[in-house]
């Protein structure tokens, strides 16, 4: 009974522990072929990578051409950033927008729940505008709205109720159109994004990650 006890102990905790690649530094491209499986950021799944550039007057960065990180560290605060110098124009009459789209998930079997979502940006603006508008859909009919601009308010935020699963869609866009100056330049850089999360480990998921950890232990020294 203790071995079947102690396996099914070792089973539940690998499994919560297993599977899903962790995100590493790499191109959009690379994320989007990641498909629905994703990849993890601490306890939380980054999946299903969709990315739409158009542009006038100008040329949009590919998704080959745009870089995402990982932002780890903080197991209650992970994130996630985008950057490429494609997203620059100079003089006047031009744009690119690029639309970007992704799902967040906390892993299978974790206790905590994602509530809230904060965008920042970085870049520069002289003549132009350089904003991401973003829907944070929480739920089939129901998303909030996140602004960001340069130069006034490079961060955003808002908190919601308690969510495991959210789809972000953001639209990316320098434009200088209408503009007659020729020394024109908008650019954003960096595009961050960072979910909190709530809540705390129940006594029983912590007793069985418990079991488990003990188990490996007495295995390792009975190996020894």
């Amino acid at each position: 009974m203790k071995k079947v006890l102690f396996t099914l102990a070792l089973c539940v905790s690998s499994s919560v522990l297993q599977a899903t690649p962790v995100c590493v530094q790499g191109t959009f491209q690379d994320y989007i072929n990641l498909g629905k499986g994703g990849c993890t950021i601490e306890d939380k799944v980054f999946s299903n990578f969709m990315y739409a550039p158009t542009a006038v007057n100008a040329v949009a960065p590919t998704a080959a051409q745009v870089a995402v990180a990982p932002i780890p560290g903080d197991p209650l605060n992970p994130g996630i950033a985008f950057t490429s110098g494609g997203w620059t124009v100079i003089g006047p009459n031009k744009f690119i927008d690029s639309s970007i789209m992704f799902d967040v998930t906390v892993v299978a079997g974790s206790p905590l729940s994602i509530h809230d979502a904060e965008l920042a940006i970085a870049g520069v603006n002289f003549g132009g505008s350089a904003n991401v508008g973003e829907t944070v859909i929480v739920a089939p009919g129901l998303g909030y709205a996140l602004q960001a601009w340069l130069p006034g308010q490079p961060v955003d935020h808002i908190v919601f109720a308690p969510v495991k699963k959210l789809t972000i869609l953001k639209d990316i866009l320098v434009s200088t159109m209408g503009s007659t100056n020729p020394n024109a330049v908008v650019s954003i850089s960096i595009v961050t994004q960072h979910f909190s999360q709530t809540g705390v480990p129940e006594p029983a998921t912590m007793a069985l990650f418990g079991a488990g950890l003990v188990g490996l232990g007495l295995l390792k020294r009975k190996r020894g």
